[in-house]
């Protein structure tokens, strides 16, 4: 059996699948961490689990807004909304500001504690997802190394 090459490192032994940024890769142990496990059919299968992904939802760019003057309006310290919610402090704490996407689990317990909804389908043309980025190209990337005659 010929060993697969790991698409992060480049290391040998790429024994799982991962999605990593949105792409399925095959990677080693040691960089399974940087994205999530891609599970086999048959493994799907045989775990008993629901609703692992958002069902062609995803979280809304100002989520960490509406949460804030959810949690605001109810004037609920940090500590006393994990407590409430049954998590760490530290997570609410990321999840509010934008550092850290919630899961669906917590996406869940946020939606129904303070009925707002913070998942749903983007539209493409949402002010959110508009990157002010310059236009770049291939030139603009490479350094060009001039040749003298």
């Amino acid at each position: 059996m010929k060993e697969m090459m790991c698409e992060v490192c480049g290391g040998k032994n790429a024994t799982t699948r991962s999605k990593v940024d949105g792409l399925q890769l095959a990677v080693c142990v040691n960089c399974v961490k940087f994205g999530s496990e891609v599970l086999s059919r048959s493994e799907v299968s045989q775990r008993k689990t629901t609703n692992l992904d958002f069902d062609g939802e995803d979280i809304l760019p100002n989520y960490a807004e509406k949460l804030r003057r959810a949690r605001e309006e109810k004037r609920l310290s940090f500590e006393e909304l994990a407590k409430l919610l049954f998590e760490k402090k530290s997570v609410v704490e990321k999840v509010e500001s934008g550092k850290m996407l919630p899961d669906l689990k917590l996406t869940k317990k946020l939606e129904k504690f303070f009925g707002i909804k913070i998942k749903g389908i983007i539209d493409s043309k949402h002010d959110g997802h508009k990157k002010n980025l310059p236009k770049a190209t291939l030139g603009d990337l490479v350094k060009l190394k001039t040749v003298k005659r």
